[in-house]
This record gives C-alpha cells, structure tokens and sequence, in this order.
C-alpha cells in the first residue's frame, strides 16, 4: 500500500505541473491571426517598417557591418618590403630562387634523376651476354679398398677439369677446356702410391648460327634497346624538369597575381566603407531612407567576402608552391614575392620557327622517336626468329697420359677434329609467328603515335602564340577600361554627393572599376604564362632560362 500512495502522489505532481504550464502559456500567448492576415515567417517586413531607423540597424546589424568596414587584411609583403621589414615574418622568394630550389628540393625531380642510371645498369647487363664465363671442377673417388692380413690398400681417383666459353655478337659460340684424370693404389706406408697412370686431354670447339642468330645486327639489338632506353630516359628527364620548371613559373606568377587582387579587394572594401559612411550621413541629414542604408551594408559584406576568397587564393598557391620547393621541414611562413610587374615586352619569332623548333628539340617527341626505333629494332629481331636453327660446329681436341712413375709423358697420340650440322625448326611457328605479329603491330603504333604527336605539338604552338599575342592586345584594352571605369567612378561619386545618383549606382561603378583592374592584371599575368607555355611547347624553355640537363 505504500508504494501505491508512492506513485499516486507522482502522478497527481506531473498531472498539476502540466496544468500549470497550460494556463502559463496560454496567459503569455498573442492573441490568433486570422488567416487573411497572417504572412509566412520569410516574407519582408511591411514597407511601414522599414521606416523605422532601429528596426533597420537590428534587421542588418549595424556593429557587424561597421566592424568589417574597420578591419583590414593587409596584403602579404612583397620581396621589397620583406627585406626591409623583418617584423613581417615573411619568406622572401624570388622567381629565380623559386626555380633554384625545385630543381635541387622536389621530390619527384630526385626520383626521376635515378632513371637514367638504372637505364644504364640495363646497358651493361645487356652487354654482359657476351662476357666469357670460365668453369672449373675438381673431385676424388675411392674405388676400393681391400684387406689382406695386417696391410690395406686403397684404389684411388681423382680428376679435375677448367674451362672458358664465350657468346660473340656474331652468333659465335667459342669453348676451350683442359681435363685431368688420374688413378693410383695406396697404402698405409705410402699414401700416393706408386702404381697407376694419369691422362691430360684438351678441347675446342666453335660453334656458329648460319641462319637465327646469325649477325651482329641480330644479336646486338638487346643492346641497341637498352641503349634507346637509356636515351629515352634522359629525355624524360629532360621533360620532366621542364614541366617542374614551367609549373614554378605559373605557380609564382599565380602567387603574385592573388596578391594584388587581395589589394584590389582591399581597395574596393575601403570605397564601400566610404559610400556606406556618406549614405549614414545623408540619412542623418534627411536626404536620404533609413532603407537605403541596407544595400551599402550589403555591399561592404559582398566585399569582404570578396578579401577574403582572395587571401584564400594566395594561401592556396603559397601551399602548392611549398609543396614544390620542399623547404625541408621548415615552419609555414607567408611567402613574399615580387610586385606586380609590368606588361613584357616581348616579340615574338615567327610562327614556322616555333614549330621548326618544338619539332626538333621537343623531349617527348625525341622520346617518341627513339620508341619507334626501338619497334623497329624488336620487329626484325622477331623477324629472323621465323628461321630455322642451323648450327656448324667444329670441334678440335687432343691430350696423352702416362705412368705415375716419374710422371713421364707415354702417349701423346690422341688428337681428333670433328665437325658437326645441326638443324632444327619448330613445326607451324605460331609462338614466332605470333611474335612478329606483335613486334609489326607496336611498330605501326609507335609510328601512329609520332605523327599523331607532331600534329599536337604544332596545334599548341599555335594555341601558345595566338594566346600570347591576344593578352598583349588585353594589356592594352584593359588599362584603357580601368582609366575609364575610375573616370567613371569619379563622376558618379559626385553625382552621389549631390544627390543625382543612388548609393546603388555608385555601387555599380565601383564594381566596374574593381573588375577592370583584376582583369588588367590578369591580362598582364597571362601573358607572361602564355610566354612561358609557348617555350615549353617549343622546347626551348630550359634553354632560354639557362638550366642544364646533365647527362650521366
């Protein structure tokens, strides 16, 4: 009975706080709106609202805006000032250093440095086919041994051989060897023996391929590919720096471009900040809404935001180009690069030496050209592996013996030349066959590769120049649009002060001239890149900046 009064007393609590919450709720409740006039909770306030001045400042948040008006993003130093400054924290790298350190530091440039060395081991085990190879063997046998009262004796042999034989690259096969076999009975008294004979013979043979096999053009060509491969890895190398060189230079020039664009920014920040001051000033005068301040506000929000993808932007590029130059472990600091240069001034060659020279000194293209020899190379090795096997084999051998007595030379008589042809051939050859077919097939490929790489290397020489010669048009429309877009500017922010002109036109012409003036320094960027992609698509990149391939 206790514990049921237990649990009726909970009960009749959460029953009564339930009650009271109600009639709490329902005491502090508006009163219901009728449909007709009730308006869903995204829809803008009525236009009597946006009258009221405190209702405005609490809808935009008037700290908020004035706090991002005052904050500045000051724009990372250049090599200028992070030499003067030290307070910056900032690294200084220029262009040459930038170059310096990924041609010495990254990673994949020491990677691929390794192949041409291990291309050249593949030379020299390719080479060592031919080397001679010498043999030598040596053994004993105890053949018996017997008892005959208080003596033993033992029957002994032993023999040994040496020899030498060496593949010639004309299909040469050369063997020479010396054999020695003797045998002798022993005893307790006398371990050498007195009793048996010895016998020492040599031999020589050559043999030669008359049809597969036959020829240094035949059994030279492993050496041949290895030597082509070798090559080829010397101008993958070369490539591979110039690619590593010509992604520096557009991740440099990408650093310099994000770094004005955070000033540009910076300065369009400052100018709504400006324009939002002059629009709160005409509103406390009367000349302007209290409404009209939100698109002021708006635009210093749109515009910081603006500074801040920008800044992200060189953070960016900063990141990729530390992942470059592999500074070794040291701790991330802003990079300082150079200023903002000036349009080059550049003329360029004509078109067809461009071409004459991407077609000649193009790695990858040489590179292509050694794999085309290299099929054609496999193509008539396959071809003389359709012969038969015909081998000539000449054999020349002599030798004597005589008695363990003194070990004097009894027989010298034995002397024998031979002569041996042999012959052999697969019946159908459809492993040769299948292989040759094979070895034709990767040679038209590769000579499909080549023209089709040669049609590509013109196309983006031409792409690479006219993009060249488009961006030095762009240098010169786009300063003159920023001259004009600031004139612009000018004159719609005095019309603003006089009232002729809206907050939002000013707005439109600030927007104008901030865009003119990234697109001005694009322009000045891209043709610098497009220079660098145009040397890179001639071949002449690592030439023209004065870096060196070394050949090992």
């Amino acid at each position: 009975m206790r514990a049921f009064y237990r649990w009726l007393f909970l009960a009749s609590a959460v029953v009564a706080s339930g009650l009271l919450a109600t009639a709490l709720f329902a005491a502090e409740s508006p009163a219901p709106v009728s449909p007709a006039t009730a308006s869903p909770a995204t829809m803008l306030p009525e236009p009597p609202e946006w009258e009221d001045a405190a209702f405005i400042e609490k809808l935009i948040g008037a700290t908020a805006i004035d706090t991002l008006v005052n904050e500045k993003i000051a724009p990372p130093p250049t090599l200028d000032q992070a030499s003067n400054a030290t307070a910056n924290h900032a690294t200084a790298l220029s262009l040459d250093a930038a170059v310096w350190q990924v041609l010495q530091n990254n990673l994949n440039l020491q990677s691929v440095r390794l192949a041409p060395e291990k291309s050249e081991q593949a030379v020299r085990a390719a080479r060592a086919a031919f080397d001679p190879t010498f043999s030598a063997a040596a053994g004993y046998d105890l053949l018996d041994h017997q008892h005959s009262g208080a003596s033993e004796t033992y029957d002994n042999a032993a023999s040994g051989g040496v020899g030498i034989t060496e593949e010639l690259p004309t299909g040469t096969t050369v063997k020479v060897g010396a054999d020695f076999d003797t045998a002798w009975r022993s005893n307790h008294g006398n371990p050498r023996g007195t009793s048996g004979g010895w016998e020492l013979s040599g031999t020589g043979s050559v043999t030669q391929k008359l049809l597969k096999g036959r020829g240094l053009d035949i059994n030279l060509i492993s050496v041949r590919q290895a030597r082509l491969d070798a090559q080829i890895s010397r101008y993958q190398l070369r490539d591979a720096v110039e690619d590593a060189l010509a992604q520096t230079e557009d991740n440099y020039w990408d650093l310099v471009l994000a770094r004005e664009a955070i000033v540009i920014r910076q300065e369009a920040l400052n100018l709504a900040g400006e324009r939002l001051r002059e629009t709160e000033e005409k509103i406390n005068v009367g000349k302007l809404a209290p409404a009209d301040i939100a698109q002021a506000r708006g635009d210093v929000a749109e515009k910081f935001t603006n500074l801040l993808a920008a800044r992200h932007e060189y953070d960016r590029f900063s990141l990729e180009m530390l992942a470059r130059i592999n500074p070794h472990g040291r701790r991330f600091q802003p990079l300082a690069v150079a200023a903002m240069p000036n349009a080059p001034a550049v003329t360029l060659d004509r078109f067809r030496d461009h071409v004459a020279l991407g077609l000649r000194e193009r790695p990858d293209l040489n590179e292509s050209k050694l794999r085309l020899q290299r099929g054609e190379l496999e193509v008539k090795r396959t071809r003389n592996g359709l012969l038969p096997d015909l081998d000539l084999t000449v054999t020349v051998g002599g030798g004597g013996g005589g008695s363990r007595a003194g070990w004097n030379w009894t027989n010298n008589d034995d002397f024998a030349v031979g002569g041996r042809l042999n012959f052999s051939q697969p019946l159908g050859r459809r492993q040769e066959k299948a292989a040759h077919r094979r070895a034709e097939i990767d040679a038209a490929q590769a000579r499909l590769a080549l023209e089709n790489l040669q049609l590509q290397i013109t196309v983006d020489i031409r792409l690479r120049y006219l993009s060249v010669k488009r961006y030095q048009r762009e240098i010169a429309t786009t300063a003159l649009a920023v001259k004009q877009y600031e004139l612009a500017l000018v004159a719609m922010r005095e019309k603003f002060r006089v009232g002729t002109a809206t907050s939002l036109d000013v707005a439109t012409a600030e927007l104008q001239y901030t865009e003119s003036r990234l697109r001005a320094a694009q322009a000045v960027i891209n043709t610098i890149k497009e220079l660098t992609g145009l040397y890179r698509a001639d071949g002449s990149l690592l030439t023209r900046r004065g870096v060196r391939v070394e050949d090992n």
